[in-house]
């Protein structure tokens, strides 16, 4: 039976106490019951901790040991400590569907995916549902494939533990650690991305900042791949390094023209007014407060 198999969800927090309570809820909130919540504190300096801390629940497991390592690292350890036959990846500031653990589950143990996603709705700061983002399907899973369409929507992601263990995140990989890990894996993976909307995916109003460091973490991360690649990929790489620059440059003209909302209707379509308010109605369960 699919509740006899224990999901293990990392989450690594820094500096969330704005968004966390949510996020927390919409886990305790989840239909499906066998899971582990590995939460570790990267070092935050707002009042995290103690949100985290307020939690009685036995199957909450919190590690604080005071440093900022960064994200990657923080999925790794939450990986190795990981109880459960699969892992899911969450963020401090997005919200779970409440059906996602129990739909997830159910989709792996039918397939041999080593890895789905879904897609998400998108919301912004005040939790207003703005959209819909899909993810790549990865019908074509080469290197060229994932340049072309992108990765999962990070957040959105289960998978089998096995398979994170064989596969651990390059903490090389500023702000681009899970296409890093897509490009390196997809080829001798078994990926699949669904389109029922599983995540509600927090996009901030001030993108910028983030959008500025991302790239510059692409860019290196394309620059290390550029060195290690073998001739026949080589190419491929320095291709992609061009194409993102040229990218950076239109996402710069966009951003300083006053333009961003334009880019941000091109990334998340609306969503029709009858299925936005089956969302709304999702996402007041998830982030309902639990009754003692």
């Amino acid at each position: 039976m699919s509740s006899d198999i224990k999901v293990s969800i990392g989450l690594p927090v820094y500096n969330a106490a704005k968004y966390l309570n949510l996020c927390l809820n919409s886990i305790l909130n989840q239909s499906y019951k066998n899971w582990e919540l590995i939460v570790i504190n990267d070092g935050s300096t707002d009042n995290s901790l103690e949100i985290i801390r307020a939690i009685k629940d036995s199957r909450v497991r919190v590690f604080h040991d005071g440093e900022n390592r960064g994200l990657s690292a923080r999925l790794n350890q939450s990986i190795d400590l990981a109880d459960g036959e699969f892992y899911c990846r969450m963020d401090s500031d997005d919200i779970m569907h409440p059906e996602r653990l129990a739909n997830q589950v159910k989709m792996l143990i039918s397939s041999d995916y080593d890895v789905i996603g879904t897609a998400a709705y998108v919301i912004d700061h005040d939790n207003k549902i703005i959209g819909y983002r899909r993810g790549n399907p990865f019908s074509d899973r080469s290197v060229a494939g994932i340049f072309r369409n992108g990765g999962f929507i990070h957040p959105s992601i289960m998978g089998r533990i096995d398979w994170f263990k064989q596969n651990p995140y390059d903490v090389r990989a500023n702000r681009c650690e899970d296409i890093e890990l897509w490009i390196r894996t997809a080829q001798k993976s078994s990926f699949y991305n669904d389109d029922t909307p599983l995540l509600f995916y927090r996009e901030d109003s001030n993108h910028w900042p983030k959008a500025l460091k991302t790239y510059h973490g692409y860019l290196d991360m394309m620059r290390r791949k550029i060195y290690d690649s073998n001739d026949d990929e080589r190419e491929l790489y320095i291709n992609e390094l061009k194409r993102s620059r040229q990218k950076h440059v239109l996402r710069s003209i966009i951003h300083y023209g006053g333009l961003d909302r334009i880019m941000k209707l091109r990334r998340t379509p609306p969503i029709s007014p009858k299925v936005e308010q089956g969302a709304k109605l999702s996402l007041l369960a998830a982030i309902a407060e639990l009754k003692e």
